[in-house]
């Protein structure tokens, strides 16, 4: 238990430096104004990424507390729900996108990143999915690798453009963490998908 608890502590706090430490360089490269654009970016698909975390989190305490249930029982519905909140939000992206850089930030060109922003937020849903697969398992290990993979794959990817000479701008990183999300997104989907092997019919008896 001691060693489970050391290990995702220890990832934990691995995934928060390594986000901590890319700001840092990226502050350093970008400037006051550039690295304020990409901060508005980043705080709406963290705040995103965060919206669907309670149907995670209710999936790890339903297998936890139900061992002699079948877990997929749960995953199906938990990723089902899943689907249905981010098909939502994806759909009004877009407009609320708009809305929110003309009205709410008052920077009209910004309308595209803002949409984004919630795109990968809402892609980054799915990575918690799959690491949530691994904590209600008990598979501490694969839960703390999985876990801080994200973070390592952005910091990786601003490093290698940074050493290859390339003029780091906002952009350009906002770029960075939206192909990073999509990828972790689309692998996750895959992943859950693969263990699923379907997602209908659904077993009712598992919601009472």
């Amino acid at each position: 238990i001691l060693f489970d608890y050391s290990l995702v502590t220890l990832s934990s706090g691995l995934g928060r430096g390594l986000s901590f430490v890319t700001s840092v360089i990226l502050a350093r490269k970008l400037g006051v104004k550039s690295f304020g654009e990409f901060s508005l970016f980043f705080t709406i698909m963290f705040l995103v990424w965060q919206l669907p975390l309670a149907i995670d989190g209710t999936y790890v305490r339903y297998v936890n507390a139900e061992k002699e249930i079948d877990s997929d029982a749960y995953l199906r519905i938990a990723f089902l729900m899943k689907l249905v909140m981010v098909s939502i939000l994806a759909a009004i992206s877009y407009p609320l996108g708009h809305i929110l850089a003309n009205n709410a930030f008052n920077k009209p060109g910004s309308s595209f990143f803002i949409t984004a922003s919630i795109i990968s937020g809402l892609s980054l849903s799915f990575y918690s999915t799959l690491t949530s697969i691994y904590q209600a398992k008990e598979e501490f290990l694969k839960y703390s690798v999985a876990s801080v993979l994200f973070y390592v794959a952005v910091i990786l990817a601003i490093c290698a453009i940074i050493f290859a000479g390339i003029t780091m701008t906002s952009a350009l990183a906002v770029w960075v963490y939206i192909a990073s999300a999509l990828a972790a997104g689309i692998l996750s989907v895959c992943f859950i998908f693969d263990k699923l092997k379907r997602l209908f019919p659904i077993d009712v008896s598992t919601l009472y």
